[in-house]
């Protein structure tokens, strides 16, 4: 990547988190590293590739820091596997893009929907593989047993997990896990649940 596309994009992605995108205008991008439109339009023909360009470089950083998960994941049981989700390390970083994922829901909803189709599956597969290591491991139901990842269970805790609430308490996501554990585990699942939470 040159070094011009680098220097807007990482100015762009702070502007866009600490703002959010609707409030920078590619004249603020412009204005911060003293450089014409007319140089910006040589590396992004209009805000939306520039936009889609911050998302996928958010991303690639989140898959780096979610190594830490994957490793949690093979040592933690199904029940610690997704209250690892509410780590403050976690936490924080939804926070910090809370204003650039509100603005893409409600201005670029073509690029959010892209973002969200490519992501769907492997998250589903997420939320599946979770439910079938609760359910080998007696943390729940066992007739959770029967569930596909393409199942309606499946997806109905997906679409929990995914909406977004414009507005919404920063506990949010930590009453969605919870649903989620109420959902799912069995008597000592839920006990082992709600020690867990102390």
């Amino acid at each position: 990547m040159g070094n011009l596309r680098q220097n807007i994009l990482k100015t762009a992605e702070s502007e866009f988190l600490k703002y959010g995108i609707r409030s920078v205008s590619i004249d603020d991008i412009c204005e911060i590293l003293r450089i014409s439109k007319k140089t910006f339009y040589t590396e992004f023909r209009q805000k939306e590739e520039l936009v889609s360009a911050v998302l996928e470089h958010v991303t690639e950083t989140n898959k780096k820091e979610d190594k830490e998960y994957a490793m949690h994941c093979q040592t933690a049981n199904a029940i610690d596997v997704a209250l690892f989700f509410r780590h403050p390390a976690l936490q924080k970083r939804r926070l910090k893009h809370e204003k650039f994922m509100r603005d893409l829901v409600k201005y670029y909803p073509d690029i959010h929907n892209a973002f969200v189709a490519s992501n769907k599956e492997a998250i589903k597969n997420i939320i599946y593989n979770n439910i079938i290591k609760g359910v080998q491991e007696g943390l729940y139901r066992g007739e959770l047993a029967d569930v596909t990842a393409g199942d309606s269970f499946v997806a109905l805790v997906y679409n929990m997990m995914m909406t977004v609430i414009d507005g919404g308490d920063k506990d949010l996501f930590a009453l969605k896990i919870d649903a989620f554990m109420r959902l799912v585990c069995n008597s000592e699942g839920l006990e082992y649940y709600l020690n867990s939470k102390q």
